[in-house]
Formats: structure tokens, sequence, C-alpha cells
């Protein structure tokens, strides 16, 4: 298996990786969060009643998902805050 992150880090300020930011319904996130493999799954919190689903994702070239993480905020509050940090989250740990 290759892997391209490598050549995405080194694009990171271009073209060659890009942030997307997702705010879905709770019954859509954890219909989603079925789907996921058991081993991701199992680092995934159910969005409870009264909350939204976030999703946060870098995706390398023309949509190839490259890291994704996941939370939730209640569904009365801006959810930009919990968007920023969990962005904040996914690039600590792109490096």
């Amino acid at each position: 298996m290759t892997s391209n992150l490598g050549a995405c880090r080194a694009d990171a300020g271009d073209a060659g990786m890009r942030i997307t930011r997702n705010v879905c319904p709770r019954a859509e996130f954890n219909a989603h969060r079925q789907r996921l493999a058991r081993s991701v799954r199992r680092d995934v919190a159910v969005v409870p009643p009264g909350h939204v689903g976030l999703i946060v994702q870098a995706l390398c070239g023309t949509d190839w998902p490259l890291l994704t993480v996941y939370g939730h905020v209640s569904a009365d509050l801006d959810p930009a805050g919990a968007l920023a940090s969990l962005e904040e989250r996914l690039r600590g740990q792109l490096g």
C-alpha cells in the first residue's frame, strides 16, 4: 500500500491538500459512524440527542481522504468554534 501523506504534507500550503468541514444532523452522523470500520468507530462518539455531528477532513488531490476527525456539539450552539478546534487537532496530527 502506498501513501500520499508525504506529498500532501509538502503541498499543504497550496492545492495539494485541502480541509473540509461538515455539520450533519444527528441521525445522518450516527448512520455514517455505523458504516466506519470497527477499529475507527470505537474512537468516534455517538452523537447524543440535541446535538449535531461534526466532521473535519484533510483531502489530498481530488477528494482522497487523508485524515478525518469527528466530534459533536449542541444543536443550539454555533458550531464554528468546535469545527475550528477539530481542524486544529487534525492539523496537529498531520504534523
